[in-house]
């Protein structure tokens, strides 16, 4: 279960952009990008470069350190917001201006989980294959609250019900999104981003697959369908 994760509030560093009447659109923020990356830390755990989900290699013009990167040479999910530059040497590499924490959740078969499966209610945004085929991603809100003063812990996770032979060829997956409210009130919205490697599907995917993703909404369940 370790790929299950438990969470309180989830902090993000956000760039806050906005632009008056007279703003020429040349300001700090006016070439910045926002992408979603695998953070590559050093042996002292500063994020030093990102993979960007459409294969392009960056290393960063200056070591950055986030608190949730914590471990040596590991590769870390997250949505980054930067700007290309270019070095006194003339190499390309990228200015790190933010990043928001992005969950990696491995689907358990519901057996798994040895309390039953979960699925308390999300608002739901959308759902997508990244462009270099390695994983699906989810974006939406979970409620969350405190209680004199304590934000209460909700537990976020992936199960696939079901492998399933498609009429048209293929495979279909069914998966279903986990979500324990554990009763933390439902005060206000805080976004998450999610994202499932294909590679830990419980068979190898292929071209002609798809997912069926059901997550439940507060408006009821809603299935997504993502090709492969």
């Amino acid at each position: 279960m370790k790929h299950i994760f438990s969470f309180f509030l989830l902090l993000s560093l956000l760039v806050s952009c906005s632009n008056d009447p007279y703003d020429t659109g040349n300001g700090a923020y006016s070439d910045m990008r926002a992408e979603f990356v695998e953070l590559l830390t050093d042996n002292a755990s500063h994020v030093v470069s990102m993979n960007t989900d459409g294969n392009v290699h960056l290393v960063l013009s200056s070591a950055y350190q986030v608190k949730w990167c914590e471990k040596a040479d590991t590769v870390y999910r997250a949505l980054a917001y930067y700007k290309p530059v270019t070095t006194s040497q003339g190499a390309e590499c990228a200015e790190l201006m933010g990043l928001t924490q992005v969950m990696v959740a491995h689907p358990y078969a519901a057996t798994a989980y040895k309390n039953g499966v979960k699925t308390d209610p999300v608002t739901f945004y959308s759902a997508w294959k990244s462009s270099n085929n390695k994983y699906v991603n989810l974006e939406f809100d979970i409620k969350t609250g405190a209680v004199d003063g304590t934000i209460g812990q909700q537990t976020v996770g992936v199960v696939c019900d079901a492998v399933e032979s498609q009429t048209k060829g293929g495979k279909l997956f069914r998966l279903r999104l986990y979500h324990d409210q554990n009763n933390v009130p439902t005060y206000y919205s805080t976004k998450l981003y999610l994202s499932v490697p294909l590679s830990a599907l419980p068979t190898t995917c292929a071209a002609g697959d798809s997912i069926a993703f059901t997550v439940n909404t507060f408006k009821g369940e809603t299935v997504k369908g993502i090709a492969l």
